[in-house]
């Protein structure tokens, strides 16, 4: 299996750099799945990652980026239940008012690039609210 595997994927990449006119090849979930599979069981048997990659013909980093990649992060039941979290962020700064006493004034940026600016503590709090 081992050389086979080997042979599979060279036989890949030819056949990648024929249709795409020579362009480098990008490897898609099931064939990075399979490599990874492959660079694994190799591991277990002593092998090491850069002596891997270069049999391979993947850089080092990508291999490495592939083996070492998270799960995407799954809710658990308990967790699929409640509210998501929405990440913003705030900023807060002095300014001064009107009356000339300085106040401090707050905005929040959501991620989807809104930004609410020029809010009181009160407001912050409102707004946070109602991304529950």
């Amino acid at each position: 299996m081992d050389e086979g595997f080997v042979e599979e994927l060279e036989r890949a990449r030819r056949e990648w750099a024929f249709v795409h006119g020579g362009a480098e090849i990008r490897w898609n979930a099931v064939w990075r799945r399979r490599i990874v599979e492959w660079v694994r069981k190799q591991q277990a048997l002593g092998k090491v990652v850069p002596e891997l990659a270069e049999r391979l013909g993947i850089r080092v980093t990508q291999l490495r980026g592939w083996l070492y990649a998270r799960a995407p992060w799954q809710p658990s039941d308990e967790e699929a239940d409640r509210p998501p979290l929405r990440p913003v962020q705030i900023v807060g700064e002095t300014v001064r008012i009107p009356d000339g006493v300085p106040e401090r004034r707050y905005a929040v940026r959501l991620r989807a690039g809104v930004i609410v600016r020029d809010l009181t503590l009160c407001e912050v709090t409102e707004v946070l609210r109602s991304l529950v």
